[in-house]
């Protein structure tokens, strides 16, 4: 490959990793704002069971 080409390649690969960021804080956020209360009220969830719940979701998304 040319120059011309790899450096091409390298500028849109970076072009595309801020909108990516930008969709992952977002869903993140969704998350934390959206999940985590709903968590709180339900009648046949624990606190304790709330709260693993809560460390597993979040541990997966980090």
């Amino acid at each position: 490959m040319s120059r011309t080409v790899v450096r091409a390649t390298v500028v849109g690969a970076a072009a595309m990793v801020r909108p990516l960021a930008w969709v992952w804080m977002g869903i993140v956020i969704g998350v934390s704002f959206l999940a985590t209360p709903v968590k709180f009220t339900a009648d046949s969830l624990t606190r304790p069971v709330a709260l693993d719940v809560g460390r597993a979701t979040f541990h997966a998304l980090a």
